[in-house]
């Protein structure tokens, strides 16, 4: 029997979907230890050199969103980039 070799972009592909399962997890977890109420939240984005300062009421399900989006423009830039090398590879 042949052992089975994974090309290095399904391999990382693999990688990062393993750690987006751990994230969604733990925040799955954190938002099941929330009051049923509305929560107090506050968080601060940095886009370049403006931050944007969030505080206030949250409605308990926009708090996962705020924690989703930073990591979801990662994944997406990750596919971005290997998608480009791939292609250049191919062309070269």
């Amino acid at each position: 029997m042949k052992p089975l070799r994974i090309p290095p972009e399904l391999a990382l592909l693999f990688l990062i979907l393993g750690v987006f399962l751990v994230f969604a997890g733990v925040v799955l977890l954190s938002i099941s230890f929330a009051p049923a109420g509305r929560a107090w939240g506050g968080g601060l984005i940095i886009i370049g050199p403006f931050p944007i300062i969030l505080y206030g009421k949250l409605h308990p399900a926009i708090l996962p969103l705020i924690l989703i989006i930073p990591l979801l423009v990662f994944i997406l830039l990750t596919l971005y980039l290997l998608g480009r090398a791939r292609s250049g590879e191919e062309a070269g």
